[in-house]
């Protein structure tokens, strides 16, 4: 077995631990729909958690051409996919029922925005080491991009206005689907 395929068995297997827990936590809110009051902007936030963990398991796929992979590249991908499958586990309770998420979701944002944010710092960290190793080129409008999402969930850290929180879950997927939109388009 070569390293990449190593890791990408460990990281496969966090991300596809962290899709079912949330498609399980989707599957709980149906079946207790009678007692439980859904918040759109949760399930938005499920919605685009899901959308980060697909798209990183697409874009690991890139570094399968590294020849040589060395103790920190294992700990930068690992500790990413950790990041992201944190963030999903807070978007949904292991056992307790919720018959709030709109509560529930707030009562949590701080670490679930954190969360986040580190998966966009461990992102930058990644797209330069890609850079770095010639594995594909930085898109030229990245770092702005990166910027924008990172300075976007700290202000989603500090504050729980519901109409910023609405706004900026919108935002935040129309960022990401226009970002890798372009990307695609370059790379295909």
């Amino acid at each position: 077995m070569q390293a990449f395929e190593y890791l990408g068995v460990l990281v496969s297997v966090v991300i596809g631990l962290a899709m079912t827990h949330l498609v399980l936590g989707i599957i709980r809110v149906i079946h207790s729909r009678a007692s439980t009051t859904v918040y759109w902007v949760h399930l938005l936030w499920v919605f685009n958690v899901l959308y980060l963990l697909l798209g990183f398991w697409w874009f690991f796929f890139a570094w399968q051409s590294l020849p040589e992979w060395s103790r920190s590249a294992f700990y930068l991908f690992v500790t990413y996919a950790l990041c992201l499958s944190i963030a999903a586990g807070l978007l949904f309770p292991l056992m307790e029922a919720v018959g709030d998420f709109q509560e529930f979701f707030y009562k949590h944002s701080r670490w679930f925005f954190g969360s986040l944010s580190l998966v966009y710092i461990l992102d930058v960290i990644e797209v330069v080491a890609k850079a770095n190793s010639g594995i594909r080129a930085i898109p030229s409008f990245y770092f702005l991009y990166a910027a924008i999402m990172l300075v976007g969930l700290a202000m989603a850290i500090f504050t729980v206005n519901r109409r910023f929180h609405g706004v900026f879950v919108v935002l935040f997927f129309l960022a990401g689907a226009g970002y890798d939109l372009v990307v695609f388009s370059q790379t295909v």
